[in-house]
């Protein structure tokens, strides 16, 4: 009995000890014109973390597809999209429940 004791107690330190793997979170998404609904190429995506001083900038592709792969801190974010012929349009986010975010900014 004794021997079981230690072995569970070695068991449990070895698993409390030992370090999990850390998480990587992503946001990316769409920038399309809200009246086509076509792509909008070289849009500025820009998102800072409200709880840290964490911040990103990315630029849609021709399908108006962006990613932000750098290994963000999970919490709200405030993402922003915006382009010289759109109006600009601001998101809050949590991560890392929502990672999906598209946007449809309308013509000035």
């Amino acid at each position: 009995m004794k021997y079981v004791i230690i072995s569970l107690l070695v068991v449990v330190a070895l698993v409390t000890l030992t370090p999990g793997k850390s998480r990587t979170y992503f946001i990316h998404g769409y920038v399309t014109n809200a009246n086509t609904s076509d792509p909008i190429d070289s849009a500025r995506v820009h998102g800072s973390c409200i709880l840290s001083p964490r911040t990103f900038d990315v630029y849609t592709d021709i399908n108006g597809y962006y990613e932000v792969l750098d290994s963000l801190t999970p919490g709200s974010w405030v993402v922003t999209a915006s382009h010289p012929n759109y109006k600009s349009q601001t998101r809050t986010v949590n991560l890392p429940t929502q990672t999906l975010i598209i946007f449809s900014l309308d013509p000035r």
